[in-house]
């Protein structure tokens, strides 16, 4: 049997539990909140890519990013872009019938971007148990073995005890049970019987098209409309109901399939469990005075030192434009922070200022009443739009790299420390022609510098 799967990656959401990091335009998996040296969306790729090539089922809104992203790390996986968000439910039976156009026996597996593995040779075990399991055409989850009463995950009550959790043994599933208070959680895990639930599944096409058509036939009927070549996608995926895959699937599972596994697993849902993943990895504590139990988590360009004194179990978390202090236990109510700022129309609920782009990605260092800095990095071989602004003229300072830059038609050469002013209405464009990461400083000045004053003559990404 090959090891070789369909692999898709669910990468949508927002993530509001971990406000002000994660927003609307840029969620937690674009960053290294496990202190992997990597965003979990580049880790999530890295970790399957010996599976197979992914395919990243995420929305349309989040499509360049992700494309910026996967150059920026030199990763390899297709995208398919979601025109509505519709939950895990629509995703998984996408991934289905992505499985079925190979091989109605082909073997898919389901995994979400956001969530941190630090042993990965245990997750390849048991994804490798799953896929021998799913093959004989059962529906196989991953279980992670717990490792304290956590209540703010799902449990699933095992058959049996699990007391081989290497990920090379496989038991069925009698119950799903949602999110226990610490005393159940417990109690739960004193059995030995129960795991927590990662959202990860394994199965082959044609059991979960079966299984869809049974528990949600309103959903893959929708579904099973789609062209060839999913041309028609935007009409149909709009239409589908928005549920869960636990709720509307894996629920009502009479033989579902679990393997359970210590990988050093975290969904890093609220900001306490990345303070305890990131402690759990060595992360030094912040400076402490007549306190203790607090963490620091630095999400800036620049180093930061913080110092806490005469409070206990805090987190504070820094990203430049916001800062949040909750109280470890309150993590949940985050979220009622961002329906506040939604309420208030503030942008902080969406945007940061900083933007992934399918070309590089830049940073905002200064936005004033009259004139705002960026420094912008460009990927080897990428170039941005040809373009004009009516109410903005630019200064272009290399810093890194080899600038290839177009004014006006004319081409225009630069090394670090060399500059170019680029006219108020003037037609230009920036290009990396070189081999590494280009990045140059922007000073604009003018009138109004906000990101839709601009006119675009050509672009690689299809934009206008």
């Amino acid at each position: 049997m090959s090891d070789k799967i369909h692999v898709a990656i669910l990468s949508g959401g927002s993530g509001t539990r971990l406000w002000p990091l994660s927003r609307e335009a840029l969620p937690k998996q674009f960053f290294d909140l496990a202190n992997l040296g990597r965003p979990l969306l580049a880790d999530t790729v890295e970790r399957l890519a010996p599976f197979a090539e992914p395919c990243i089922i995420t929305t349309k809104a989040l499509d360049k990013a992700t494309l910026g992203l996967l150059k920026r790390f030199g990763l390899k996986s297709s995208i398919a872009g979601e025109p509505a968000a519709r939950n895990t439910a629509a995703a998984v039976a996408l991934a289905t019938w992505q499985g079925l156009r190979k091989d109605p026996r082909a073997v898919v597996g389901v995994f979400p971007a956001d969530h941190a593995i630090r042993d990965r040779e245990a997750f390849a075990r048991a994804v490798r148990t799953a896929i021998a399991e799913a093959s004989q055409g059962y529906i196989v989850t991953l279980g992670i073995a717990p490792t304290y009463a956590a209540d703010a995950y799902g449990y699933m009550e095992l058959e049996s005890a699990t007391s081989n959790v290497d990920g090379s043994k496989v038991l069925g599933v009698k119950r799903f049970i949602e999110k226990p208070r610490a005393d159940r959680a417990a109690e739960l895990i004193a059995t030995g019987r129960v795991v927590w639930n990662a959202g990860m599944f394994v199965f082959r096409a044609d059991t979960m098209a079966a299984a869809l058509a049974k528990h949600m036939p309103d959903l893959w009927s929708a579904l099973e409309g789609l062209k060839p070549d999913a041309s028609n996608l935007a009409d149909i995926y709009p239409r589908l109901p928005s549920q869960s895959i636990d709720y509307g699937v894996m629920e009502k599972l009479a033989d579902l399939r679990c393997v359970p596994a210590e990988m050093g697993w975290s969904d890093l849902g609220c900001w306490e469990e990345v303070a305890k993943f990131q402690e759990e990895g060595g992360a030094e504590p912040p400076l402490q005075v007549g306190g203790f139990g607090n963490q620091f988590i630095n999400e800036t360009p620049r180093p930061k030192a913080a110092a806490f004194v005469g409070v206990q179990d805090l987190v504070a978390v820094d990203v430049g434009d916001s800062l949040l202090v909750v109280k470890k236990g309150q993590g949940q109510s985050v979220r009622e922070i961002v329906e506040a700022l939604k309420r208030s129309g503030s942008s902080l609920a969406k945007t940061h200022d900083f933007e992934e782009r399918p070309w590089g990605r830049f940073e905002i260092l200064l936005d004033t009443d009259y004139f705002k800095s960026k420094r912008i990095l460009v990927h080897p071989g990428e170039r941005l739009s040809y373009q004009s602004h009516a109410k903005r003229a630019e200064h272009w300072i290399v810093v890194k790299g080899q600038a290839e830059v177009t004014l006006n038609d004319q081409v225009h050469r630069l090394k670090p420390g060399e500059h170019i002013y680029i006219p108020l209405g003037a037609k230009h464009r920036m290009a990396n022609p070189g081999q590494t990461p280009m990045e140059f400083i922007e000073v604009q000045t003018g009138t109004y510098f906000g990101e839709d004053d601009i006119v675009r003559y050509e672009d690689n990404y299809g934009r206008v």
